[in-house]
This record gives structure tokens, C-alpha cells and sequence, in this order.
């Protein structure tokens, strides 16, 4: 999201409490000059919001404290700031976006930005169970995805642009995400992390869906052209040998508290509980 559109929402929320305090929220992420501080200059929000007194650059990834948001092995890895745990009001402005591990970038997706977690890139094989517990955690009021331009094919990073002519907006994040799944041609129970916070409990409708024209718009379904079938099946196998690092790792774990060999015994149960906790 641009620092243009990020003012337009800091000014409308300002007007509404003047008194209040905002903090624009980036953390770290996989890849070459990914890390917040490099994002708040080249998104131009250092330029925008530097001088504010009211306006606050929030660094996810160097913040403290930290508060758990998920049980079980998962949980270790999982920590978001305690600011934004108590946030008054959460707003989450992001990009209509395919993505080539998610199928879509969405509301609920862009929270996954709130884990203070170092490695990411770790969490990829978990990434439905991770973006469920941030928003379980702590929901947003308000999610918005700017489609002027989206991205369409290898997203999140190598996609090509795509003008839309619209942006969605609405109170209810999973309600929202289910349209972005209908413009790149999916069922939003076909994406696993929307269906997942489907299942939580969390209800689906559309508060509001709005053209820049600003009337009422409803865009046409499969627009965004997802990554080939070739990248998805790379993606799958990708995935595969994560997860089978993971199993690797766990015995490894194991084994450091084994005195004996008859001990070792007792590892394959302990495996398989710790990765039904992690993959359920």
C-alpha cells in the first residue's frame, strides 16, 4: 500500500480521534532489502510520517515486548508485539495480490506481517495454521486491499501488474479475502487459511465492495491469472522437503534426550504428536 493511500487512512482516522496515536506497522520479510526499516523508506513512509508527532514507524520484527499467540510446538515460533495485541482499533491495508504459496494475498495474509518471528521463511510449510493464530489473536476492524494496480501471476514478489479500477474494504476480514479468492478464479474453500478461519467461527459477508467510481461494484470472477501449473507443482514439492526437514529436525530433537537406545523407542510417538500439532 502506498504512503499516499496510508496518509488518506491516517487523516481519516485522526479526524475521527485526534487525540489518538498510530502506528504504521512493517516487520521483516524473505528476500534482499526486506527489513522494516528498509520498507518504511522505500514505501515512503520515513518521508510521509517521519515528522508526525502523532504518526509512529512501528518495527514488528525489533519490538518488545512480545506476546505468544498460539499452544503447542507451533506456538514457539509464534510471537506478535504486545502493542498490537492492545491496539485500540487494528486497520490492515494491503494489496490485492495472487501468491504463490497462499493462491491469494489478502487481509488475513497481510497479518501474517504482525509475527515478530526472525526466519519466516521457517513457517512456510505452516503458513495457514500461522496466518489462523495471528488473526484469532487479534482481529482487525477494518481490512483494505488497493486493486490500483494488483498483482496477478508469481506473487507476491514477481507478479505483473494488473489496474483493476477498484479496492475492497470491509470489517470482516475472511468476508473480504472470499471475494479476492472469486477474482483468481477460486472457491474461498479451496484456499486453505481462509477456510480454516471459516471453520474457527469467524462468519462470512460482505460489508462493502466499492468501485473508484464509488458506487457499489461486483468484479468479474477469475481476473487475476494465478501461477502455472508447473510453479504450483515446483511449489507443492518445495513445500514437501520443508515439511520433511521439519520431521528430520524433530528426530534429531528426540534423540537429545535419549540416555539409551531403548529410549529412542518412545520417539516415533512423540514425533507424531508434535507434527499433528503442527500440520492439524
Amino acid at each position: 500500500m502506498s504512503s499516499v493511500a496510508a496518509e488518506n487512512v491516517i487523516e481519516a482516522l485522526l479526524s475521527i480521534a485526534p487525540t489518538a496515536e498510530v502506528l504504521v506497522a512493517e516487520s521483516d520479510s524473505v528476500g534482499a532489502n526486506a527489513t522494516a526499516p528498509e520498507k518504511f523508506r522505500a514505501s515512503g513512509y520515513e518521508a510521509a510520517f517521519g515528522d508526525r508527532r502523532s504518526v509512529t514507524l512501528f518495527d514488528v520484527s525489533r519490538a518488545h515486548p512480545l506476546v505468544r499467540v498460539a499452544d503447542g510446538p507451533l506456538g514457539d515460533l509464534l510471537y506478535v508485539p504486545q502493542a498490537f495485541v492492545r491496539a485500540d482499533f487494528v486497520v490492515s491495508l494491503g494489496k490485492v495480490k495472487t501468491h504463490n504459496l497462499t493462491a491469494i494475498t489478502g487481509v488475513l495474509k497481510n497479518q501474517f506481517g504482525m509475527l515478530a518471528t526472525k526466519n519466516k521463511a521457517y513457517l512456510h510449510p505452516f503458513l495457514s495454521q500461522a496466518i489462523k493464530a495471528v488473526n484469532l489473536c487479534r482481529p482487525v476492524e477494518l481490512g483494505i486491499l488497493d486493486g490500483s494496480p494488483a498483482m496477478e501471476g508469481d506473487g507476491p514478489l514477481r507478479g505483473e501488474r494488473k489496474d483493476l479500477g477498484l479496492s475492497l474494504f470491509g470489517r470482516n476480514a475472511v468476508a473480504v479475502d472470499a471475494v479476492v479468492c472469486g477474482l483468481a478464479g477460486l472457491h474461498w474453500r479451496h484456499v486453505p487459511h481462509v477456510r480454516q478461519m471459516w471453520s474457527a467461527g469467524q462468519t462470512l459477508w460482505v460489508q462493502s465492495l466499492i468501485g473508484e467510481d464509488g458506487m457499489a461494484a461486483r468484479p468479474e470472477a477469475g481476473v487475476l491469472r494465478r501461477p502455472g501449473a508447473t510453479q504450483r507443482g515446483i511449489v507443492r514439492v518445495a513445500m514437501a522437503v520443508q515439511r520433511l526437514g521439519t520431521v528430520v529436525q524433530e528426530i534429531g530433537h528426540q534423540a537429545h534426550g535419549a540416555r539409551r537406545l531403548g529410549d529412542l523407542r518412545k520417539a516415533p510417538r512423540a514425533i507424531g504428536h508434535t507434527l499433528r500439532s503442527l500440520y492439524k
